[in-house]
């Protein structure tokens, strides 16, 4: 991420630094971000994009 795409996410969603607890973080389309959690899981789909 540049400085300008974590500008924005800071103005946007009040994130100063990388989340704890599950999160996905994507920038053009392509995941830059993705942390599960014990009660949360982030799986990629494989029959449509997306998670």
């Amino acid at each position: 991420m540049d400085e300008l795409q974590r500008s924005m996410l800071e103005k946007i969603a009040d994130l100063h630094k990388i989340p704890e607890g599950a999160y996905n973080i994507r920038q053009d389309g392509q995941s830059v971000g993705r942390n599960s959690t014990a009660n949360i899981e982030i799986v990629t789909t494989t029959d449509n994009p997306g998670i």
